[in-house]
């Protein structure tokens, strides 16, 4: 409900000491800033996807991800399938990953065939979700798994003994910490420039 101008003038950093001002940031700016940085996933939300594919949200994504040279270091996700037959249309090469939503799916559908019914790269779900069974499944297709949202060190370590490819985390110098400790450099070094 609002214009980009109008949401740039709203402070999104009020409530964090030292953040007063911040601005919100357009995907624009994100990839100006990560490139050669820092790996991103792009979430396109459901109710940014439309049946057009020309114009669309993720026609417009895509040709910013290559504007910035980024096409390498990007994943686009999302729970809506009409995304990713909406990126096949426009880049079959792009990397993507389903967010999982079982309202999308028949409850019999096990994770592997998801994938492949979607021509995806990845599956992602959350935390609440990854089960023994889910992630044999996974492991046995040779798909890889990111979970959703792992904030605390015990999970973090859960996660990562089960088998997960990544995490989600909102408090990455956790997951480096736990990381390093673990002995798990090339994991860093995929998603971030470690100095």
């Amino acid at each position: 409900h609002y214009t980009l101008q109008e949401l740039k003038k709203l402070d999104f950093g009020y409530s964090k000491k030292g953040f007063t001002g911040e601005q919100i940031p357009t995907l624009d700016e994100v990839l100006s800033l990560c490139k050669n940085t820092i790996a991103l996933n792009i979430e396109i939300k459901p109710g940014a996807v439309q049946e057009l594919v020309n114009g669309g949200v993720e026609e417009k994504c895509v040709e910013l991800v290559y504007y910035h040279d980024m096409e390498k270091h990007v994943v686009f996700s999302g729970f809506d399938p009409r995304i990713f037959l909406n990126l096949r249309i426009i880049d079959p090469d792009i990397a993507t990953a389903v967010l999982y939503d079982g309202r999308y799916y028949p409850e019999n559908l096990k994770p592997s065939q998801i994938v492949e019914h979607l021509g995806v790269d990845a599956f992602n779900c959350s935390t609440r979700e990854l089960s023994a069974e889910w992630m044999d499944d996974l492991k046995g297709a040779d798909i890889p798994v990111n979970v959703y949202t792992v904030n605390s060190e015990k999970a973090m370590d859960r996660f990562l003994d089960m088998g997960a490819s990544g995490l989600f985390t909102n408090k990455p110098d956790m997951l480096i910490r736990v990381l390093r400790r673990r002995k798990v450099p090339a994991f860093i070094e995929r998603f971030y420039q470690v100095t």
